[in-house]
């Protein structure tokens, strides 16, 4: 199916109207390969403080009474707990018999970092935006 979709484009591509010096077939008017595209910024937007990758990280730390907890951040914004409990006196002496098992729960999403609004590239929100945000 994908094929037939990028055959149907290039077909509606080819029978644009060019402007004068660009061919389809030889040069288009766009990058190809992946470059940064003339003329448009390359930094996050307004929107950036809402969606987009955040940094993961892992943490984790022994209670004083022996249980384990941890906290995770995948690169989409999801946290994962976890907690393990403190072993029982048996599981001590005999750790072969342990049926400590580590619990891990979705505990929430963190934001990646807010726009810096005074680089002149990002554009601020909208007055749309701001009003219906109550900012």
């Amino acid at each position: 199916p994908g094929a037939v979709l990028r055959e149907r484009v290039l077909e509606r591509i080819g029978r644009l109207d060019w402007p004068a010096g660009v061919a389809p077939d030889r040069e288009l008017p766009w990058p190809t390969s992946g470059q940064a595209v003339s003329g448009l910024p390359g930094v996050r937007g307004w929107l950036s403080g809402y969606t987009g990758p955040v940094t993961p990280s892992a943490e984790t730390w022994q209670e004083n009474d022996g249980s384990k907890r941890g906290r995770y951040v995948l690169a989409n914004g999801t946290v994962i707990c976890t907690r393990r409990r403190a072993p029982a006196m048996d599981e001590l002496m005999h750790p072969w018999k342990s049926l400590i098992v580590t619990m891990g729960s979705i505990c929430g999403r963190e934001s990646p970092d807010t726009p810096d609004f005074s680089d002149p590239r990002i554009q601020p929100p909208p007055a749309r935006a701001v009003r219906a945000g109550g900012g």
